[in-house]
């Protein structure tokens, strides 16, 4: 027997009213061409026929492993799903994520699972497609070739950092990568319920060898009733940047300041692009905002001596201690431009 023929995958899987949808998705786990895996499905509260749907599939095929509980938020669900798997005791090579309104091509597994033995990675990336509602498919160019990533570009590409931004392959997306079953036996996610917990997976396991494959092999369904659409997306979204730096800070200390560089030019980002309308309807978003505010101006004096903060990201640096100073005095808020 060949190292590929011994392989086996665990696949976790959180549910939550997508009946519409969830029998694509088990259906392109059935009809992979790699058969050797397991797949945890966790009914997080439905309350449609969601459950009813996945305890079906469990009936016809045993690779199927239902839990049903209440809801807890898909995060939890996750978490509830690790803790199934290593309560098994059985030694599974890697473990993927799949989202329930979602599907995989044919060939994803076997593809992933070859480039994963030959390159002895921790973690294989690979591409996806998204597909919308009006039935509509995007792919979009990779920004690297197939081969093996550094650490910082794989941190780069986690948080879509700059150039990549809007390029195949990138992104904290769970689905698109293939984890060693040893690099996850102890990470679990926060339960707050907030964005980029996703991202702070995928830099928590704190892989060494990571394998970039430049083709598309999932496939992301755009609709608007996702979690990424919900109105309470904005503290998630910067709650999640501050525990993506506290990672950082923790756990990258030999790197710590190149990460932090990446880290902050996201926070950054995140703040301009989402937050600039919000920023004061919100005093909890403000609040947040602050805690950012004094995270970056810690780390902007490193980042101007190392030559690698630009201009538009120290002036709105600045913007962000006018803002916090006008807010606390209740002055007139500046202006975002």
């Amino acid at each position: 027997m060949n190292v590929y023929d011994s392989f086996s995958l665990a696949v976790i899987i959180p549910v939550f009213n997508v009946e519409q949808y969830l029998s694509d998705c088990l259906n392109s786990l059935i009809a992979q061409s790699f058969q050797n895996w397991i797949a945890i499905v966790i009914d997080d509260g439905s309350t449609d026929h969601s459950g009813c749907i996945a305890d079906t599939f469990a009936e016809k095929d045993t690779r199927f492993h239902i839990i049903h509980t209440k809801n807890n938020g898909h995060f939890a669900a996750r978490n509830t799903g690790l803790d199934y798997l290593f309560s098994l005791n059985m030694p599974y090579s890697a473990l993927t994520y799949l989202d329930a309104d979602d599907m995989l091509m044919e060939h994803a597994f076997s593809t992933a699972i070859s480039h994963f033995i030959e390159s002895n990675a921790d973690i294989v990336c690979f591409g996806y497609e998204r597909l919308y509602e009006d039935g509509k498919i995007k792919e979009q160019p990779f920004y690297h070739n197939t081969g093996m990533i550094s650490p910082m570009q794989y941190a780069a590409l986690v948080l879509s950092w700059r150039e990549l931004r809007g390029t195949n392959g990138t992104g904290g997306y769970l689905w698109s990568k293939l984890f060693s079953m040893q690099l996850v036996h102890t990470i679990r996610f926060p339960e707050s319920r907030m964005i980029c917990s996703d991202e702070w997976y995928c830099l928590a396991v704190r892989p060494n060898a990571i394998y970039f494959l430049a083709e598309s092999l999932y496939i992301y369904r755009q609709r608007e009733g996702s979690h990424v659409h919900s109105v309470s997306i904005h503290p998630r979204l910067i709650n999640g940047r501050l525990l993506i730096l506290s990672e950082i800070a923790n756990h990258y200390s030999g790197q710590r300041e190149e990460f932090a560089s990446i880290v902050q030019e996201a926070m950054v980002y995140t703040i301009r692009n989402v937050f600039q309308k919000t920023l004061y309807a919100d005093p909890y978003v403000f609040s947040l905002a602050a805690k950012c505010c004094q995270l970056l101006q810690q780390c902007a004096e490193t980042m101007k001596k190392r030559g690698n903060i630009n201009l538009a990201t120290s002036e709105f640096i600045h913007y962000l201690a006018s803002a916090e100073r006008a807010h606390a005095s209740s002055s007139e808020k500046p202006v975002l431009t």
